[in-house]
């Protein structure tokens, strides 16, 4: 990614998830989309919603956006992930991409959070990629897909077009520690 984009950090696992520190919650994704622009893949609207497509027989004891059983099993259910409840209220730039073959996460979700953005949000970009799947969109949709990123990201980062990324390192407690 830093060859193709010039970009040494792009992708962050979710709190809890892979190298990151933290706990897992719906709170804390929403603290980490408070950034200058946002990037999603193949995202899912809710845990909920995803527990009838991956158990179907749930739908009947579950309350996602279409779901009409009773909501007997919503209780259980810790963090609900209500993407589609949170992603209207972002107003940062917002790029879909979306595999159409995603074997997961249907594809019909990513269009329901982008129409869900769009509401509130103009600086929104739906992209496909027809041969897409759930973890192969970047390699299938091949320079198609890394360039639609890198203009996202010139448009909305221009500190990356630029070369201005700055840091700034608490130099203090270093100081204090040798002296």
């Amino acid at each position: 990614m830093m060859q193709r984009l010039q970009c040494n950090v792009f992708m962050l696992s979710y709190r809890g998830y892979g190298e990151s520190d933290g706990h897992p919650s719906q709170h804390g994704i929403i603290m980490d989309s408070q950034v200058s622009s946002l990037i999603l893949e193949n995202t899912f609207t809710s845990i909920l919603d995803m527990a009838g497509i991956m158990f179907p027989f749930l739908r009947w004891f579950i309350s996602g956006s279409g779901s009409k059983g009773p909501k007997i099993l919503n209780c259980i259910v810790r963090s609900p992930w209500r993407t589609i409840d949170i992603i209207g209220k972002i107003k940062r730039p917002i790029l879909f991409l979306s595999g159409l073959q995603d074997e997961l996460v249907p594809p019909s979700h990513m269009q329901m959070l982008y129409s869900k953005t769009v509401e509130n949000n103009w600086d929104c970009r739906f992209v496909e990629f027809p041969n897409g799947m759930h973890m192969d969109t970047w390699f299938s949709g091949g320079h198609r897909y890394w360039r639609t990123i890198q203009l996202f990201l010139d448009q909305y980062v221009p500190e990356i077009k630029e070369g201005n990324l700055n840091f700034q390192v608490d130099d203090d407690k270093d100081d204090d520690a040798a002296g």
